[in-house]
């Protein structure tokens, strides 16, 4: 399996479901993944900092909001 460590941004956007607008727009208010700006318009994406965003962003199910099941 040959899983890519980096990705361009949209490749990013394309996983995230998102466009790439609202993913730079995410990198300018602060709250988008971790990113590497490689050069002076080059940004790309480690696939494990995507991977730690969507866990940090993952919300609970209606359960867990009324504090069931814990």
């Amino acid at each position: 399996m040959n899983t890519k460590i980096y990705m361009n941004e949209e490749e990013a956007a394309k996983l995230l479901g998102l466009s790439r607008r609202t993913l730079q727009r995410f990198r300018t208010e602060g709250n988008g993944p971790a990113f590497l700006r490689v050069a002076s318009r080059r940004i790309i994406y480690a696939t494990s900092d995507i991977k730690s965003w969507t866990k940090r962003c993952r919300q609970g199910g209606v359960a867990a909001f009324r504090g069931e099941g814990a």
